[in-house]
């Protein structure tokens, strides 16, 4: 909780799902009653559950993340009812393998650096590479998806206060700094402004090709 904002909690989670799968949730709740800081982390280990739950189903799939977000938004209707002043801005977003899926609820963004940060984009605005969604500020939204490719840099974040000009500079960054110099660049420009935030570049696996000589049938192997 930052100390210049009474009442605002910020939390960020990371996951490993059954060995190959990645869930990253970032989260901002707002509330009066102290008591309820716990909120983020309830919501995030619910997710995680319900996605491990049914090993036998991969997690991948899109009905399965749909239904972890549907009782998601269950708990979190419940919740309200109890405290309707909360207000809740909660990211997830899902990878596996070439494939990322995306959730949230209020402001929540997610900016991507493509082919070298030529083609940089808020996937919840620009939505001409995933499919169209529909968005609810009391709700998960709909599950958008689309690929991810070798190199892919992004940006999860929600940010407590309106960005403005700062977010293009932020989306100059990701696309031509690694990952150091772009959180070293992102507290510079943000300043106080608290964050709940991931970065996240995607890496193709290589794996290197023996290439020594192998001895022929009836021959030895020949000495380099």
């Amino acid at each position: 909780q930052p100390k210049e904002k009474q009442g605002l909690y910020l939390d960020t989670f990371s996951y490993a799902i059954n060995g190959s799968s990645r869930l990253y949730i970032v989260s901002q709740i707002q509330s009066n009653d102290p008591s309820l800081d716990y909120l983020p982390n309830l919501i995030a280990s619910f997710i995680k559950r319900e996605l491990e739950s049914n090993g036998d189903s991969s997690p991948d799939k899109d009905d399965k993340f749909e239904r972890s977000l549907k009782k998601a938004n269950e708990l979190i209707e419940g919740v309200v009812k109890e405290n309707k002043e909360v207000k809740f801005d909660v990211g997830v977003a899902l990878i596996h393998n070439e494939k990322i899926s995306l959730s949230k609820i209020g402001k929540a963004k997610m900016l991507m650096a493509r082919n070298g940060g030529s083609d940089t984009f808020d996937v919840f605005e620009n939505l001409t590479q995933f499919n169209k969604v529909k968005f609810d500020n009391k709700k998960f939204s709909s599950i958008i998806s689309g690929e991810v490719k070798d190199k892919d840099r992004m940006f999860f974040f929600i940010p407590s206060q309106r960005l403005n000009f700062r977010q293009k500079r932020i989306s100059a960054d990701l696309g031509k700094e690694n990952q150091e110099k772009f959180v070293e660049n992102f507290h510079k420009l943000a300043g106080l402004v608290p964050c709940s935030a991931i970065h996240m570049e995607v890496k193709e696996e290589s794996r290197k090709i023996a290439e020594d000589p192998v001895a022929r049938a009836g021959k030895p192997k020949e000495e380099p």
